[in-house]
């Protein structure tokens, strides 16, 4: 099993790297965001992958960006997680922006403070989570349910 810093060294190492295997995708590059431009606010919700918090995006923006900021538990930081949280990162970037689906907006690590975050887009309300557990959803009308489903 990885260090914590080796981890992170590999990490940055994807950048840097010549080795073709270890480079990063030009997707996640671009939309790297600095951990500077990100101010958390709350916790939103916590689960097996890490915490989300309610947090505001200033980047280059005139005025701060609501985002639910998703930060990877420390123990998650191996090899094999941050390998498939890149894939998984390039493939939401990868998609087309759709009115039912979050986007992902940017990604962000440092060495440093030992931190990797995912940047999507804010929904205000319930998780979905709490929309299923509610059964709520079993009492939308077929064609709302069509329209989610889609």
């Amino acid at each position: 099993m990885m260090t914590l810093t080796q981890a992170f060294a590999e990490l940055e190492d994807y950048v840097d790297a010549s080795d073709p295997d270890l480079d990063l995708p030009n997707l996640v590059l671009q939309a790297r965001v600095d951990l500077g431009d990100l101010q958390l606010q709350h916790v939103i919700g916590e689960g097996s992958f890490g915490r989300v918090c309610f947090g505001l995006w200033h980047g280059q923006r005139a005025e701060a960006w609501p985002v639910a900021v998703k930060t990877l538990h420390r123990y998650r930081i191996v090899e094999e997680s941050l390998r498939s949280t890149i894939r998984a990162a390039e493939l939401e970037l990868s998609l087309p922006p759709h009115p039912h689906i979050v986007g992902l907006l940017g990604v962000a690590w440092s060495v440093d403070s030992a931190r990797v975050v995912l940047i999507s887009e804010f929904c205000a309300g319930r998780s979905m989570a709490q929309v299923l557990e509610s059964g709520s959803s079993r009492e939308w009308e077929m064609h709302r349910k069509m329209t989610a489903a889609a």
